[in-house]
This record gives structure tokens, sequence and C-alpha cells, in this order.
């Protein structure tokens, strides 16, 4: 198996995100699509598609099972507050009836918080596999940026083009699944940046490496 996943890494990555946007969508659907209650409970879809990321990852990874193991604990910590994060955010941004009443320019403010914490993601996980020592190429973690940047708008347009019940806004890109699929996949560009690697780029300015 894993040498499937590392022979085809881009189509075994896209076959992940497909996945895990499924899992997500058919979660929402479960519970019922109106409203906003789908921020009011936990999303067992989270942790699964998460472990599946887990799985898919280490593939990628050549380690000693404890430091491996020490790598996973972390990643799912990681994945813990990346999750309270999104959901904490979700809710003040369009939840906020819920909680409290939020003026206009709060409103705004909550959303441009919300784009700029984008690169957290996957600075945190660059950050990560750096510190266990997995050398990767800083091109990637750029790459992995933009993408979950410009996923927004492309699953906006996705949303008119297909004319998705509910509207098209960015709680619908989460909602839908839709930015669920583009970010895991650029969240895996990160480890395909280790599958990637050849002997004879070992000096290459582009790389980084924890000494």
């Amino acid at each position: 198996m894993q040498q499937l996943l590392t022979k085809y890494p881009y189509i075994s990555l896209t076959l992940l995100a497909l996945i895990c946007g499924i899992l997500w969508r058919f979660e929402i659907e479960y519970h019922g699509w109106a409203g906003l209650g789908w921020l009011s409970y936990f999303h067992l879809a989270a942790p699964v598609g998460f472990i599946l990321f887990l799985a898919w990852a280490n593939a990628f990874v050549k380690m000693r099972h404890g430091k491996r193991l020490l790598l996973n604990a972390s990643a799912l910590l990681l994945g813990i507050i990346s999750y309270y994060l999104i959901q904490f955010v979700s809710i003040l941004s369009y939840g906020r009836s819920l909680i409290f009443t939020l003026s206009q320019m709060q409103f705004i403010l909550i959303h441009c918080a919300f784009i700029m914490s984008i690169p957290f993601f996957p600075t945190s996980m660059f950050s990560l596999l750096r510190g266990f020592q997995i050398k990767l190429k800083v091109r990637y973690l750029f790459i992995a940026i933009v993408g979950m940047l410009i996923g927004i708008p492309l699953s906006i347009g996705l949303l008119e083009f297909t004319d998705h019940k509910g509207g098209s806004d960015i709680i619908h890109t989460i909602k839908s699944g839709f930015l669920i699929v583009i970010w895991t996949f650029c969240m895996g560009l990160l480890m395909l940046s280790i599958q990637k690697e050849r002997p004879d780029e070992e000096n290459d300015d582009d790389d980084l490496e924890v000494a």
C-alpha cells in the first residue's frame, strides 16, 4: 500500500482530499443542512479525515517507530488546535446570533482575521516536520499557502457555478465541503515535497534541513 501511495502521490492525494470532503458533507447532510446547526456539534468527519490524512502522510516519512509515534502525537495535537480554531472563527463570523451581536465592523475584522490566519495551518505543519528533522522544499510551503488562499474564491466560484443550495459565500465553502477538499490537497502538498527530493538536490538553496 505504501509503495502504491508514493508511486502515484498526486492521485492518492486527490482521492484522499475527495474522501475527506465527502465524509464532511455526508455528516452535514445527515444532521440536516438547514440553518447554522452544523456549528453546534462536533464533526466526526474531522477526526476520521485527519486519521486518514495521517495514514497517507506516514507513507512519505522514513523514521524510527518511537520518533514516528511522537511525530504523529504532535500532529494530532496540531490538528485539534486547527479544528477548534476554524470552528471558533466560524461561530464568531456566522453563528454570532448564537452567542452575541457583532457590529458590522467587528464582523469584517473577524473575516479578515480568519483569512490572515490561513497561513498558520501549512506553516505549523511545515515547522513541525522541520522540527523532526524532515527536509522539505520551501516553495511547497508557499504553494500550499497560496493554494489555500485561492481556495476560498475558487470554492465560491464553484458554489455559484453549481447554483449550490444556501448561496455562495465563505461559510458555505466550508459547509459544502468544497473548501475541505482544496485545503486537504494543499496541506498534502507539503508531504509531496519530501517525496520529490533527490540526492543530487541536497545542496539546493530551495531546501531546508534541520541540523
